[in-house]
């Protein structure tokens, strides 16, 4: 899948055009009415993270 924001809480699916808010649930398109799988996550801060994962890369976002 690949994806690009649509504003501050909408992303489309560039391959299928379908529409998908931010809790993961097809808006629009053939993918309506279906839901992405839920990942778990954590929130870490910066040097927290680097000092045990030093091979992290980091990416940069183009426009």
């Amino acid at each position: 899948m690949t994806i690009s924001a649509q504003g501050d809480s909408l992303f489309k699916d560039d391959n299928i055009g379908s529409m998908w808010n931010i809790l993961g649930q097809a808006m629009s398109g053939s993918s309506k009415g279906k839901s992405l799988k839920p990942l778990s996550a954590v929130n870490h801060f910066w040097f927290d993270w680097v000092a045990f994962k030093p091979e992290t890369r980091i990416f940069k976002i183009v426009k």
